[in-house]
């Protein structure tokens, strides 16, 4: 009896066990809030607009197709036949502003979605992502994540002339490391990104307002490759779960089982053993 009730807690213990060190191990943090950044490479953004647009080249045929005697004989004329520039302007002065939100599914994974909108002069960027960040380093309450996003956006410029403008929806590809001091219930994170955005098409008005097609190619995400900076902060739960205390009603519960089995059996013997002496006394008897 001893034994087997031994044995049976023991395999108890060891069973549950594991699912206690799990719930330890997963703290299931959440957190939401802004962030605000900038680019920082290339100093203007992008690093160049298409080339088509670049080289002003758009038509083909006659008088006003380009001057073959000029440095840049594909280069479009103007009525009075001068070379024709674009007036779009790449970004020089950005501000990137944002909300993001994430859940810990498990210690070291995290799974999310963010809102960004980027603003200069003549410029405007809005797109949104779907967030994945790897924890390399959890010592409360300092963190280190990498990740990937992935999402939908879309940006445009605008000419000197109100007439010019390029539109492009994309899809923005982004990969960071950050660092982040956590407490209780906020986060503060540093972050350093590199982003592209691969054209999923391109809509350009010239200066005379028509619109230009075949200007852009999803090979053109080689453009508009930068690297910036954000800071964030977060509002939510970033502590672990409470460790559970032992019941004790238990232990006590086969404790007192096994006291109880224990003397009751002893009892038992005792009664066996009193029994077998008292058969020896009453042979003896009948033998005198």
């Amino acid at each position: 009896m001893h034994h087997s009730l031994g044995i049976t807690l023991l395999l108890a213990s060891l069973a549950t066990a594991p699912a206690e060190a799990a719930k330890k191990e997963y703290p299931y943090i959440w957190g939401i809030g802004p962030k605000i950044g900038t680019i920082i490479v290339p100093g203007h953004y992008p690093i160049a607009f298409p080339s088509k647009i670049v080289q002003y080249d758009f038509i083909e045929e006659g008088e006003l197709a380009g001057d073959e005697e000029s440095e840049e004989p594909k280069r479009d004329l103007d009525e009075r036949g001068d070379p024709r520039y674009s007036t779009l302007e790449r970004v020089r002065d950005d501000l990137q502003l944002g909300v993001d939100g994430f859940y810990g599914i498990d210690k070291q994974n995290r799974i999310g979605a963010g809102l960004d909108m980027g603003i200069g002069r003549r410029y405007l960027d809005l797109f949104f992502t779907l967030n994945y960040d790897r924890v390399l380093a959890y010592k409360l309450p300092f963190n280190v994540v990498v990740g990937g996003q992935v999402g939908y956006g879309s940006m445009r410029f605008k000419g000197a002339d109100s007439v010019e403008s390029i539109r492009m929806p994309y899809f923005p590809l982004r990969a960071r490391i950050q660092g982040q001091f956590l407490d209780k219930v906020r986060m503060y994170g540093l972050e350093l990104y590199g982003q592209t955005a691969v054209p999923s098409n391109t809509f350009y008005t010239d200066l005379d307002g028509v619109l230009q097609p075949s200007v852009g190619s999803p090979l053109n995400f080689a453009l508009n490759l930068s690297l910036g900076i954000e800071l964030q902060l977060m509002f939510g739960d970033f502590t672990p779960p409470k460790k559970k205390k032992k019941k004790k009603g238990g232990n006590n519960g086969g404790n007192n089982g096994g006291n109880n089995g224990g003397n009751n059996g002893g009892g038992t013997i005792k009664k066996e053993t009193g029994g077998g002496r008292a058969g020896g006394g009453n042979s003896g008897s009948r033998g005198r």
